[in-house]
């Protein structure tokens, strides 16, 4: 499993002029905790997750969540995939 580290420099004027803040994205660490042993799921949210990447379509990002993540166990995973989204656009 590899936890991605992305690292953002920011403007603080009121404690530093440059700092740094350190996002640690735990998804793959919950995609194992929340679709254990349902690997199928995994691979499916992933290929989402990549095709997103690609197209930057989000109409078909969550047309293919709804269909991906049923239960209401599996939808846990909503935010930290908008919270991820939220910074890939940021970044980019």
């Amino acid at each position: 499993m590899q936890i991605s580290f992305i690292i953002y420099p920011i403007k603080n004027e009121s404690c530093f002029n440059k700092s740094l803040i350190i996002v640690i994205d735990l998804l793959p660490l919950k995609m194992n905790y929340y679709l254990a042993g349902n690997e199928a799921t995994k691979k499916q949210l992933i290929k989402a997750l990549n095709q997103y990447a690609r197209d930057r379509s989000i109409e078909q990002l969550a047309q293919s969540l709804k269909g991906i993540l049923r239960t209401p166990v599996e939808r846990k995973l909503l935010g930290d995939i908008r919270y991820n989204l939220v910074l890939l656009i940021k970044s980019s």
